[in-house]
């Protein structure tokens, strides 16, 4: 909606300029257009960073989980009105990206104005302007209006929760990667879901310990609204009621493998991959000096053309774990849908990663392509680490993706 404002305004000072200003008013209205669209094109919108720092021994696993015996957290009566809540506001979400789509009619409408009558040009610019300006007004007190009902919504779970804890006490837990937490992972079946019961609790900034039994939104209490936007910026949208449900919700998130790894691959299965062509060899080397201009997009075409068509189990195959040959999959997916690479693709650990991506330095590709990464392994790539990417090899970038879940993420950022 603040994007559509903006527009809105741009587009009624630049109509006023047209009709009622000179040269110079026209070219500062036009200037302001292009340096708002490079600034908005430059920014990022970071996801929700996961820390994955943690890691839980499967020692604590090789006996039953514990059972809790309450009493627990409820929110009898509204569970119901809080889901209710989530829905509306997802709805109110997709009502504002409709709204913004509006702007492709109403760009069309005012051309065919221009056209048909030039002397209004720019009376029809301000006037675009300003009804693209009430709107997106209306959109902004919509969300405004929402944001503080679920004020209100934090505050009475936080209330109901501080006077059940009163009533209920529970011990206090820290939930940092150094702390003891196995009390409280072993209510869990396995180091998979105690480690994503660790995460949840982090993003819902419960303090205390809280059993799968438990009530979600109300042991988030004033964090419930920022959790579910959290949550809902991750992927998971419909959460259950109770913290253990959320759990599994949140271990299907974070494990999702896409594409399947075939079943019996391991490391035993490894191949060496076939050593780089003297081209690509030398598109490698000029990379890591940073050398833009040994990028040649017919050179790529035709290594893949000579390659074998893709196969999981034979690309699989050059990757020492299951863990780097799912990352490596999900790379090259990622690669397919965004640099319109071609399905059947087969690439090596050894390859540049120009020859996966190719793309103009700085290029909105690659800016696209990097908030999908981002997105799809839930990390934070800052701008310094962005710019080395594209001289690394497919193994490389696979490494530093796994070392991104592994790093700890310094709280406040």
């Amino acid at each position: 909606m603040n994007k559509l404002l903006i527009f809105a305004v741009w587009l009624l000072s630049l109509g006023a300029a047209i009709q009622w200003g000179n040269g110079w008013w026209i070219f500062g209205a036009v200037l302001a257009g292009f340096l708002c669209l490079i600034l908005w094109r430059r920014k990022k919108n970071t996801p929700v960073v996961i820390d994955r720092s943690r890691k839980v021994s499967d020692e604590l696993f090789s006996v039953p989980p514990l059972t809790a015996a309450g009493p627990f957290l409820t929110a009898a009566g509204w569970e119901e009105r809080l889901r209710k809540e989530e829905v509306t506001a997802r709805r109110q979400r997709r009502r504002e990206s409709w709204l913004s789509l509006l702007l492709l009619p109403g760009i069309s409408v005012m051309l065919t104005l221009s056209w048909v009558k030039p002397a209004i040009w720019g009376l029809v610019l301000a006037a675009a302007g300003a009804g693209f300006g009430l709107a997106a007004a209306a959109g902004i007190a919509v969300r405004r209006k929402r944001k503080k009902r679920l004020e209100q919504w934090n505050s009475c779970l936080a209330e109901a929760r501080d006077a059940w804890l009163a009533v209920h006490p529970r011990p206090a837990q820290e939930w940092s990667a150094g702390a003891n937490a196995d009390y409280f992972c072993r209510h869990y079946s396995s180091s998979i879901e105690a480690e994503a019961a660790c995460i949840l609790v982090e993003l819902a900034g419960i303090g205390f310990v809280v059993y799968p039994q438990d009530s979600l939104r109300l042991a988030a209490g004033n964090r419930y609204a920022q959790l579910m936007d959290d949550l809902d910026s991750i992927g998971v949208v419909d959460v259950p009621a109770e913290f253990g449900g959320a759990v599994q919700v949140l271990v299907r998130r974070l494990h999702c493998c896409f594409p399947k790894i075939p079943e019996g691959l391991s490391p035993e299965s490894k191949e060496e991959p076939p050593p780089l062509s003297a081209p690509l060899e030398r598109v490698r080397e000029e990379m890591r000096k940073n050398h833009w201009d040994v990028l040649d997009e017919d050179l790529f075409r035709e290594e893949i053309r000579r390659r074998p068509e893709m196969s999981e189990r034979l690309f699989c195959s050059y990757w020492p774990s299951a863990e780097e040959a799912d990352i490596a999959l999900r790379i090259r997916r990622l690669a397919i849908a965004h640099m319109e690479r071609d399905v059947t693709m087969m690439c090596y650990p050894n390859d540049p990663m120009p020859l996966l991506l190719y793309v103009v330095d700085d290029s909105m590709d690659s800016v696209e392509f990097l908030l999908a990464v981002e997105q799809e392994f839930l990390i934070s790539i800052p701008d310094a680490e962005a710019e080395k990417i594209f001289s690394m090899s497919f193994a490389e970038m696979v490494d530093f993706i796994r070392k991104k879940w592994r790093e700890p993420v310094e709280k406040g950022k």
